[in-house]
Order: structure tokens, then sequence, then C-alpha cells
């Protein structure tokens, strides 16, 4: 279990994250049903488990190849029943 991604707020930002190359913040927000979910994101980065990239007009969001595993492996570990 990763300490940092077991809260349900870094967990649910990682899940909207996972699986895309990019997303962009406001989806991430409307994907997890959570308007304050961005708040994670600066701990996320400092871990290099994400990176933000500003265009001007959208923030985007994705994991790096760490976040990816950190959070495969966190998923793995509830799946097999971990709490």
């Amino acid at each position: 279990m990763d300490p940092l991604i077991a809260p349900a707020r870094e967990l649910r930002a990682c899940a909207a994250l996972a699986y895309a190359r990019q997303v962009d913040s406001g989806v991430v927000a409307h994907l997890t049903g959570d308007v304050d979910v961005l708040a994670c994101v600066p701990d996320l980065v400092a871990a290099d488990y994400a990176v933000t990239q500003d265009d001007g007009e959208q923030t985007w969001l994705s994991l790096t190849p760490q976040g990816r595993a950190a959070y495969r492996r966190h998923l793995r570990a509830l799946l097999e029943g971990g709490a």
C-alpha cells in the first residue's frame, strides 16, 4: 500500500489519470465528483507521481511512469485484500 495514494482523494485522482496520457484538470474534477480533488496534485507532483502542464487556457495533468507504477502496485494491494 502506498501511503501517498491511500487517501480517497489521491486514489480518485490517480484513477482518473491512470489510463490517459493527459487529462484536463476540470475533467479530473468532473470524473472524480470532487471539485477539491486538485488540492492533492502538489503532493503527487512533489513525489514525482504526477506532472502538470499549463498551456495558458487549460491545466493538463498526467501520471509519471513512477506514478503509474505506484498506482498499479497500490491497486494490486487493494485487490489482494489490503486495507
